[in-house]
């Protein structure tokens, strides 16, 4: 019998697993932050012996065709095809504001609402496929820089700009550690990290 077919009868895979419907509720406790995947959403796993560090994931708003494993950190997803819609996730330590390059020139496409406050929405058009891009900083148990990024089309935008405001505002930072927890600004503590999971 061959290998491949052995494999399949026993259940292992050789490649990465096939796409997955999110849950719905998302957790990193190494950067205290949570938010709600849109209903109906997809995200490709994890092949079963990656190893990297935690820097996001990628939502998908209709089923990709293939998911083609990850590279070293966990916001790059290889899936066809590339245009897919999706909302994008990257979160890390923030830098010191001298150690940031310049931001890139932004086309606005108004403001959105993210841990509480309005922000730039920046927009880039291709050959009938945008790019929403929103960042902040936040405060959790330390200082976290998040990045949102919306790919759609001219058929989906309207409906997924709607989509991505009520994305951004599910967005939050949570308490993730045990033995501090982080005063903000206005005198009263993170709350807790929710019950949820990490994809």
């Amino acid at each position: 019998m061959p290998i491949a077919a052995l494999l399949m009868l026993l259940g292992a895979t050789t490649g990465p697993p096939p796409e997955r419907a999110t849950p719905p509720v998302f957790v990193t406790v190494n950067y205290g932050l949570t938010f709600r995947a849109p209903p109906g959403s997809y995200y490709c796993p994890l092949q079963p012996d990656w190893v990297g560090s935690d820097h996001g994931t990628v939502i998908f708003l209709d089923r990709p065709k293939m998911c083609d494993g990850a590279g070293g950190v966990s916001n790059y997803r290889g899936f066809l095809p590339v245009n897919v819609p999706r909302i994008e996730v990257f979160y890390a330590y923030a830098l010191d504001p001298e150690d940031r390059l310049p931001p890139p020139k932004c086309v606005s496409a108004g403001r959105v609402v993210l841990f509480g406050a309005p922000r730039k929405l920046c927009v880039e058009r291709h050959h009938g496929v945008s790019t929403y891009h929103v960042e902040a900083d936040y405060r959790f148990d330390s200082t976290g820089t998040l990045e949102v990024t919306l790919v759609t089309d001219d058929r989906r935008r309207r409906g997924d700009l709607t989509m991505l405001r009520r994305f951004l505002s599910s967005v939050a930072a949570c308490h993730s550690k045990t033995w501090h927890r982080e005063r903000r600004r206005d005198g009263n503590f993170l709350a807790n990290c929710p019950e949820g999971d990490w994809y």
